[in-house]
Formats: structure tokens, sequence, C-alpha cells
């Protein structure tokens, strides 16, 4: 939002911007480029950080009348024309991304099989006798009769450990594209 930019670099110098923000706290101050960097690209940066967090609002616009009250025409110019098109700047909620979406739903599918198949394992395990166990531990064999038979009962451990790391990658994967939405 290029007018709330102009406004900025209007109301404040680079120091004042930086003092304002921290007062403030719209937008977290360590957030913000360094101290080298031009002041357009320290308000731009502002501006983009405040919007992505749902955070240009009346709040916002209240707190510049309380710092420069002799600009209130400014800032309520920008203030009304942010208001007009305000639908156009709302965040988008964080689980909207469509990558997040992917993930999400891949992390479910490895929780559920993981879940599964450890319950798989420790049913044949615990109860060995039972019709469903003996039933699962013919499917075992079956499935890993091409490893040597003490290694057979290993290679469904193997399945939940391949199961377990991808449940973790893909959640981790889900949160990140989730974060980066946010």
């Amino acid at each position: 939002m290029v007018a709330l930019e102009n406004l900025l670099l209007e109301l404040f110098s680079a120091t004042e911007l930086r003092m304002w923000v921290a007062h403030t706290e719209i937008v977290k101050a360590h957030e913000l480029p360094g101290e080298h960097v031009a002041f357009a690209t320290l308000a731009h940066d502002f501006v983009q950080l405040a919007l992505r967090r749902g955070r240009v609002d009346p709040a916002l616009f209240a707190a510049l009348h309380e710092v420069r009250p002799g600009r209130k025409d400014d800032i309520d110019r920008v203030s009304s024309l942010y208001e007009s098109c305000a639908a156009q700047f709302q965040p988008s909620p964080a689980g909207d991304s469509a990558l997040a979406s992917v993930w999400h739903k891949r992390f479910r599918l490895t929780r559920s099989l993981l879940v599964g198949f450890a319950a798989a394992w420790l049913l044949t395990r615990a109860y060995p006798t039972l019709d469903v166990s003996k039933a699962l531990i013919t499917v075992e064999r079956s499935l890993f009769k091409f490893l040597p038979l003490p290694y057979q009962r290993l290679g469904l451990l193997g399945v939940i450990a391949i199961l377990f790391l991808c449940t973790c990658a893909s959640g981790a994967l889900a949160w990140r594209a989730t974060r980066q939405r946010s």
C-alpha cells in the first residue's frame, strides 16, 4: 500500500519510525531490516509486515493520530483510502495455502498409517494367540518373505520407523507452509 508507505515517509525519519514501531508494537521491531537500509525500504517492510498480520486497521491510524496530531487530514485521507479497499488487504487464513493443504493431508495420511501399523505390530507381539494376530502375522510373513526368517518379524517395525519419519517430515512441512502464509 504505497499511500501508507508515503505517509510514513512524510511523518517520520527512519529513527523516529523505528522508535514508534517499538512503542506501538504493531509489528515487532526486530522484524524490521537493519539500520543500514534505505528509509523507503524500512517503510515498505513495515507496511508489508503490518498487512501480513492484519494490523493495518483503525488502531494503526489511531496510533498515527496520537503521535502526529497536526497531520490529522493526511492520516485520515490514507485511512479512508484503506477502508475503501480493506477487503483486498485482509490477511488470508493460515491454512488457506494450497501447499499447506497438501502437506496437512499427507501428514494426516502418514499419521493414520503409522498408528494402524503400530497397532498391528503391538497386537501381534502382545497377543500372538488371537485369531486376528495369527492372520496379521501370516500377512506380515508373506509381505516380508524375501527377508531371512528371524528378520521377517522386524520388517513391519522397519515400515513403522519409515512411516514415523515420513509423519515427522510431512508434519514439519505442513507447519512450515502454514507459517509462511501467516
